[in-house]
């Protein structure tokens, strides 16, 4: 799947940011799979996507 995520164009920033993507993802279904596995609670989907903006945001 990565190497279909390439982004030909844009700048260096632009670049940088959008393969972070995939990283923000796998990070938030990680801690969400172990969060259910784990320690048998579940969050809504929202709060979900919520979360991989939030970190995309911060590594920004």
């Amino acid at each position: 799947m990565l190497p279909s995520w390439n982004r030909r164009g844009g700048t260096k920033v632009q670049k940088r940011r959008w393969s972070m993507i995939p990283g923000c993802i796998w990070w938030t279904m990680w801690r969400e799979r172990n969060l259910r596995c784990f320690e048998g609670n579940s969050n809504r989907i929202q709060k979900i996507k919520l979360s991989c903006i939030v970190i995309f945001h911060f590594l920004v």
